[in-house]
């Protein structure tokens, strides 16, 4: 699994630091490599679990990134939370 990151301005050293770090952090985020659509983040399937989704789906949040690749995630077990209508990520997940 893999994602592409569009990444937006940081506003400081230590910002750029700990968004990577943040990312970096989340379980299953198995490599981040720099290219030239943006950062591609490989995910490692067998570790990537409800909480993963949430840390990407914060992080996502926080620095305004383009949540709609993240949709892919939805499986018949997360479709229930994952899908609810209230969640700050809906909208900008499913549109």
């Amino acid at each position: 699994m893999q994602l592409i990151i569009k990444e937006k301005q940081y506003f400081s050293q230590l910002d750029e630091d700990n968004f990577f770090s943040w990312l970096q952090g989340i379980e299953g985020v198995s490599g981040v490599t720099g290219t030239s659509q943006g950062l591609s983040v490989s995910l490692s399937a067998t570790q990537f679990s409800n909480e993963s989704l949430h840390d990407l789906l914060a992080l996502y949040a926080r620095y305004d990134l383009d949540m709609r690749q993240l949709a892919q995630f939805e499986t018949p077990e997360n479709s229930s939370w994952f899908r609810n209508s209230k969640a700050f990520w809906h909208k900008r997940v499913f549109g």
